[in-house]
């Protein structure tokens, strides 16, 4: 392994191999399950994969003009470093081909864009972090459903998403979802509010907080082995909720206090 990750190589063949194995690992395993029994419709048909192309190719497309409208490489350069970091950041995979001083500079666009698709994360049921793309499609779904109910009110919509298999989304799963990426958010924001006691640039710690919640790894060089310790604690716990969720974690800790307080 290298300090310079995939950018060590300077090959876009491995780029283009390392991108595929990144986008496999992202995917939920019971597709790729269904696509070895042959179902190779319902990769097309699955909600997740309806949400994470476009993400992808949206992104790709934003930071690519982004990078040459600001004259930081030629137009072929910059679809190149951006579709990778695009596809790194919303896999969760961590690789970069960029450095992160080099990351930096695309301060504003560029690296919101990188935050967003790294907090958004990877597949559920994959190797992947962050709020994951079923929950995120859930809640554009109910967004939708819920603008229709209120320009029609009389009519009946259809709540239901295509997920391995066809699934009716009820009021309990939308609130769960909608619970689950509001305390997600919330726990990010808080962390971001304390690294910022340390480092002053917001566009640069929310970046690096991202990417620790959510597990990915990309780095614009603002955390080092230097880095004050009430930072580093923030960032390890990160880790850990990025990595379990946040259920099992408010498991752990309201059932002993519940039987704290049978005791008592």
């Amino acid at each position: 392994m290298h300090n310079s990750s995939i950018a060590y190589y300077h090959s876009i063949w491995i780029e283009i191999v390392a991108m595929i194995v990144m986008i496999m690992g992202a995917t939920n395993f019971a597709v790729h399950y269904a696509i070895l029994k042959g179902k190779w419709k319902e990769y097309f048909k699955d909600i997740e994969t309806k949400v994470s192309w476009p993400l992808l190719i949206l992104g790709t497309l934003i930071i690519t003009m982004f990078l040459y409208n600001m004259h930081y490489y030629d137009i072929l350069s910059s679809l190149r470093y951006s579709i990778f970091q695009v596809v790194s950041a919303l896999s969760t995979t961590g690789f970069q081909t960029v450095s992160g001083p080099g990351i930096s500079k695309w301060a504003g666009l560029g690296m919101f864009i990188l935050t967003i698709l790294m907090i958004i994360g990877a597949g559920s049921c994959s190797t992947g972090g962050g709020i994951k793309w079923i929950r995120f499609g859930i809640m554009l779904n109910g967004i939708s459903w819920g603008i229709k109910s209120f320009l029609f009110p009389k009519a009946k919509i259809p709540r239901k998403i295509h997920h391995i298999f066809d699934m009716n989304i009820s009021k309990e799963i939308f609130e769960m979802t909608g619970l689950f990426i509001f305390a997600y958010i919330l726990i990010y924001v808080i962390s971001v509010m304390i690294v910022l006691f340390y480092y002053h640039n917001i566009g640069q710690v929310m970046f690096e907080v991202a990417s620790a919640q959510s597990n990915v790894g990309l780095s614009c060089g603002l955390m080092t082995p230097a880095s004050p310790a009430i930072t580093k604690l923030v960032f390890m716990l990160d880790f850990w909720v990025g990595r379990l969720e946040i259920w099992p974690i408010l498991l752990f800790i309201t059932i002993p206090l519940l039987n704290i307080k049978r005791r008592i």
